[in-house]
């Protein structure tokens, strides 16, 4: 009986393995385009930039709190692979010169997007460290460049039971 329970287990574990898409998968400098499709499935957008290289986005939203970026040089092979929404990403959004186009490129497709008359808003689900969920929202003026970015934390569990208490 211990045996089939440790080759269950063994399997168990092989599949969760497998079952994950995380970044750890990809060898920068030795990862083909084939081998990270096979190991994070399709991507949510493909970019081509000038000089030949590839960007795939993974974004894990609308509710989703990361969006994996992997960038292919010329002969399909994986340079960079990471996570963009962190804050030294948006560190590199700068006011009044930053535009849509900007925005995107560094931190992928926003969870949701609102039309105004004055401009857009673009959301992103983000998060600090610890675990702290917070709304990213980058406003543009009409032309589509970067007005303000700020951040509206999010209401938790605990948060709501805090509240409840003192208000009792």
């Amino acid at each position: 009986m211990n045996g089939i329970w440790k080759r269950f287990s063994l399997a168990a574990i092989a599949l969760l393995a497998a079952a994950c898409t995380t970044l750890g998968a990809i060898e920068q400098g030795r990862s083909t385009r084939a081998e990270v499709r096979s190991r994070m499935g399709i991507p949510t957008d493909i970019r081509f930039q000038p000089d030949g290289r590839e960007v795939w986005e993974y974004a894990k939203g609308p509710s989703g709190r990361q969006t994996y970026m992997v960038t292919f040089d010329k002969n399909g092979i994986a340079t960079t692979a990471r996570q963009v929404l962190t804050d030294e990403t948006v560190a590199q959004i700068v006011r009044g010169t930053s535009t849509k186009r900007d925005v995107r490129a560094l931190l992928g497709k926003p969870a949701d997007v609102e039309f105004f008359a004055s401009g857009e808003v673009w959301d992103y689900n983000m998060e600090e460290v610890p675990k702290r969920p917070y709304i990213l929202v980058v406003r543009f003026r009409a032309d589509g460049v970067v007005e303000d970015v700020g951040r509206v934390m999010e209401t938790t569990g605990d948060d709501l039971f805090n509240l409840f208490m003192r208000a009792r």
